[in-house]
């Protein structure tokens, strides 16, 4: 809004020659990827031995710059090995679909915060950026049953500690 304010002015004011007007055109859309691994456990679960297992994935951190450079959509796939009461090992997929909110790219130390939009689960952690696009840190994610309502919470599921690599493009 700024910069249009600023190109009225100047065509208004520099009639005899063009001014030049100084803008960064943002990208329509962004990926970032982010890998973390860590570890989750199942809480009140009774199918499951209580222990913790670790855990892997891959996330991809969706962008709109244009639309607001702090929000994005966080998508991927997590990944676990778990064991049941019957000695069973099975894999755990977890394919989060988040909205969420990080930290302007010019703090050191990025914040970050994130909800699930299909079903009740939240995200949170904090990253420091090493260089202009690596960012390394940790995150915890906690996942809810639901009873009726999709984003009300009934009972905690699991939740996972999580160290995490971000790069930003």
């Amino acid at each position: 809004n700024l910069i249009k304010l600023a190109e009225d002015y100047h065509n208004t004011v520099c009639q005899d020659e063009e001014c030049i007007i100084y803008e960064k055109k943002q990208p329509f859309l962004k990926i970032n990827p982010e890998v973390v691994f860590g570890v989750i456990n199942f809480a009140n679960t009774v199918e499951l031995i209580d222990q913790y297992y670790l855990q892997g994935g891959v996330i991809a951190n969706i962008w709109m710059p244009r639309t607001n450079e702090k929000i994005y959509i966080r998508t991927g796939v997590l990944y676990a090995e778990v064991e049941n009461t019957d000695a069973e090992k099975f894999i755990y997929l977890k394919v989060p679909v988040h909205v969420g909110y990080m930290a302007p790219q010019t703090y050191r130390i990025r914040p970050s915060i994130s909800i699930g939009l299909i079903s009740p689960s939240y995200a949170g952690g904090v990253a420091v950026r090493l260089n202009k696009s690596v960012h390394v840190g940790v995150q915890s994610w906690v996942n809810f049953k639901s009873n009726h309502v999709l984003w009300i919470p009934s009972e905690l599921y699991n939740y996972s500690f999580l160290g995490n690599l971000y790069v930003q493009f």
